[in-house]
C-alpha cells in the first residue's frame, strides 16, 4: 500500500475506528496501555480489538502470528479470557534482540501461553515475484493466522509468500489476517481463493481477512 493510500484510509477510518474502539473491555486497554512504552511498531486500538474479538468469536486452538509485538499479548489475553488451554500460538520474529525485548515488555502472566521463537528471513520467486519468507516454521493445523512480518525491503521484495507454503496443513476453517500488508494480500488472494478462502475487509481497520469455514 502505498504511504498517500495508506494516509487517506486511516484518516478516514480514524472517527470510524475510535467509535469502534470504545467498545473494547477495560482489561484489553490496561494490557495496551501497559505495553503503550514497548519498542514497537505497534497497531492501533482498532486492530487489537479486532483481533481480540476474532479470537474470541473463532476460539482457534492452533495460531500463527508472523511478527510478534503487542499484537501477540493481545491474542494471548483473548484465548486466556476464551478459556483455551489447548493447542499452541506460535509467534515469530525474525531479530533475537526484538524477541529479548518481546518477552520483556509482554506481561508475565500471558508469556508463558505464547510460543515466542526465532526464525530467520529468506527470499525467493514465486510467479514471477519476490517473496519473502521465514524459514523452518513449525507445521501445524492453524486456524488462525495474523500476518505482520517479515521485513521485506532489505531482501529485495514486496510480498511475502509464508501463507502459500503452509496452506496444505492450514485448518479447514481457518481465518488469515493481514494486517495492512495490502501487497502481499492481493498477492496471495487467488491462491487462496483457489483454496477455497473468500476475501474481506475489516470495516474500521486497514486489514484485508481471509475466512474459510
Amino acid at each position: 500500500m502505498s504511504a498517500l493510500r495508506s494516509r487517506v484510509i486511516s484518516t478516514v477510518l480514524q472517527p470510524w475506528g475510535a467509535a469502534y474502539s470504545a467498545g473494547a473491555p477495560r482489561h484489553l486497554l490496561s494490557l495496551v496501555a501497559g505495553m503503550s512504552g514497548a519498542r514497537s511498531t505497534g497497531v492501533s486500538t482498532a486492530d487489537h480489538l479486532a483481533l481480540y474479538r476474532h479470537v474470541m468469536c473463532r476460539r482457534p486452538q492452533y495460531v500463527l502470528e508472523l511478527g510478534a509485538g503487542q499484537s501477540s499479548a493481545v491474542i494471548a489475553l483473548a484465548r486466556q479470557d476464551a478459556g483455551i488451554h489447548e493447542g499452541r500460538f506460535v509467534a515469530v520474529e525474525e531479530s533475537p534482540e526484538w524477541l529479548a525485548h518481546h518477552r520483556e515488555t509482554i506481561p508475565a502472566s500471558l508469556l508463558p501461553s505464547i510460543d515466542l521463537i526465532q526464525r530467520d528471513v529468506s527470499a525467493r520467486d514465486v510467479t514471477g515475484r519476490r517473496a519473502a519468507f521465514y524459514r523452518d516454521l513449525p507445521v501445524l493445523p492453524y486456524e488462525f493466522v495474523h500476518i505482520d512480518g517479515p521485513e521485506m525491503a532489505s531482501r529485495g521484495a514486496r510480498v511475502s509468500c509464508d501463507v502459500l507454503d503452509m496452506l496444505p496443513s492450514l485448518a479447514s476453517r481457518c481465518l488469515i489476517v493481514f494486517d495492512g500488508r495490502e501487497d502481499t494480500a492481493r498477492f496471495a488472494w487467488p491462491h487462496l481463493e483457489s483454496a477455497g478462502f473468500k476475501m474481506r475487509r475489516h470495516p474500521f481497520t486497514l486489514s484485508h481477512e481471509f475466512v474459510r469455514g
